[in-house]
């Protein structure tokens, strides 16, 4: 028994020819990257800060600082204005986390050290030291 049209629960019928014949169309839809970046501008140049985060407070990631912002200025005179951000940024990240993780290391150590001088001239001026 051949039957012509649709299935009755609304499936094309498979033995109908016309079914195999039509042909079938695909449709791609592309969406945004979740991860671009828009760049405006000039490149920034975070030399500055990557110097004081590798003098004054914590020099192993203001070294890595100072070379990504070297390396962001490198890409941007190339004319790679997307890596330039992209490594400057970088290199801000860096130098304020130096920064602070600096902070966090000599204050204490400051703090103690005058703690010890003031206890130390208290003592050596109750004993005449």
């Amino acid at each position: 028994m051949n039957r012509q049209g649709p299935m009755p629960n609304g499936a094309p019928n498979p033995n109908n020819s016309q079914n195999m014949m039509q042909p079938q169309r695909v449709i791609v839809i592309e969406q945004p990257h979740p991860n671009a970046m828009v760049v405006h501008g000039p490149v920034p140049d975070h030399t500055a800060l990557a110097i004081c985060a590798t003098l004054c407070c914590c020099c192993p990631l203001g070294i890595i600082a100072l070379i990504r912002a070297q390396d962001a200025k490198r890409a941007s005179d190339m004319g790679d204005v997307w890596n330039g951000h992209r490594l400057a940024r970088s290199s801000q990240q860096l130098s304020i986390i130096g920064i602070i993780c600096g902070c966090v290391c000599i204050l204490p150590s400051l703090i103690t050290f005058i703690l010890v001088i003031l206890l130390l001239n208290g003592v050596c001026s109750e004993f005449g030291c």
